[in-house]
C-alpha cells in the first residue's frame, strides 16, 4: 500500500469555480516516494506531475491509501483521477467538496465498524 494525501484548495481561475464551493473546488493527489511528494494534479492544462519536498501550507488535505500506484484517469476531471487512485467507486460523487466529505463519512463508517467489532456486536 502506498501513503498519499489528497490536498483540497481553492482555485478560481477555472471556469467551474463559479458552480462549486468557494472554499474547496479543486482537489490533487501527493503520493510519498523515496523522502519526496510526487504531485498528480489533474487540471484545465492537462496532467501535471511534478515533485516538491513537503506539502503545501494553508490548504486542507486527507491522509489515504492508495489502490493503485499508477492512475491513468478514466473521467478527466480532478476528482475523477483521484476517486480512482483510492478506490471510490460512487459514481455521484463529482465535485471536490463532495470527494471531501465522502472520504470522512468513510473513516467516520469504518470507524463505528471497529468499535462494534471490539464490543462484540
Amino acid at each position: 500500500m502506498v501513503e498519499a494525501v489528497i490536498v483540497y484548495t481553492s482555485d478560481s481561475t477555472h471556469w467551474t469555480a463559479n458552480f462549486l464551493s468557494d472554499s474547496v473546488n479543486h482537489c490533487f493527489l501527493c503520493v510519498i516516494d523515496r523522502g519526496r511528494w510526487v504531485v498528480y494534479d489533474l487540471c484545465r492544462t492537462g496532467l501535471k506531475l511534478y515533485t516538491v519536498d513537503s506539502l503545501p501550507s494553508g490548504v486542507y488535505y486527507q491522509r489515504v491509501i492508495l489502490k493503485k500506484k499508477w492512475v491513468f484517469p478514466i473521467f478527466p476531471t480532478c476528482v475523477g483521477l483521484v476517486k480512482q487512485a483510492i478506490g471510490l467507486k460512487n459514481p455521484f460523487i463529482l465535485t471536490p467538496l463532495q470527494l471531501l466529505k465522502e472520504v470522512e463519512n468513510g473513516r467516520r463508517r469504518k470507524k463505528a465498524e471497529k468499535n462494534r467489532r471490539r464490543k462484540g456486536g
